[in-house]
């Protein structure tokens, strides 16, 4: 599932200027890992669908994304984030 993050309540961790996004895999239920991403410009879920499939969005760029492992949102969750200046593990 992909959500756009509209109203920030509290930490996510990746940063910057874009349109925030949170893509969880697996099973509801159960922990499961998700993917935070920044795009530079996409207006709702159907704009960062079309982006991951490969469909024809002139202009968009992924500036940062972060791979979350369970449990995601807790401060002692285990994520890498991926920027233009690297990659940091925490």
């Amino acid at each position: 599932m992909i959500h756009m993050i509209n109203v920030l309540g509290g930490w996510i961790p990746v940063s910057g200027d874009g349109s925030p996004f949170c893509l969880t895999l697996g099973s509801k239920g159960e922990p499961r890992p998700a993917i935070y991403f920044l795009l530079s410009s996409a207006d709702d879920e159907q704009d960062a669908y079309d982006f991951l499939t490969g469909k024809d969005r002139k202009g968009v760029l992924m500036t940062e994304f972060a791979l979350c492992y369970p449990p995601c949102l807790e401060r002692d969750g285990r994520y890498e984030r991926f920027t233009w200046w690297g990659i940091q593990s925490h």
